[in-house]
């Protein structure tokens, strides 16, 4: 069980990135955060954005250095830092049109 948490992990943080973003970019807009707050959202969604790559690539690591040569471990091992790869390409390719498009029309 511990081990089917740990592959699923690095997807639950770009799934939870990726609506935390988009909610705070939404009413960013709506509520015009921007010319509010001294940090902006686009200061907060940087932020954001840094951590979950971190936190993502931490994650990595660490399945890399822990996996173990042979057995199912191995299997989920491999299973878990190739989730890792993929959420952290998924995080930078959802934080591009944020940084490249402007939010608000």
């Amino acid at each position: 069980m511990r081990s089917l948490f740990a592959v699923t992990l690095a997807p639950a943080i770009w799934i939870l990135f990726f609506l935390v973003v988009y909610v705070f970019e939404i009413m960013g807009c709506r509520f015009e955060l921007d010319r509010g707050l001294i940090a902006g959202v686009g200061l907060t969604v940087s932020a954001l954005t840094i951590l979950a790559i971190i936190v993502v690539a931490v994650f990595a690591w660490r399945r890399w250095r822990r996996n173990p040569r042979d057995g199912t471990e191995s299997f989920l091992g491999q299973i878990g830092f190739l989730l890792c790869l993929s959420s952290l390409v998924a995080t930078i390719w959802v934080a591009l049109p944020i940084f490249l498009v402007p939010a608000c029309m």
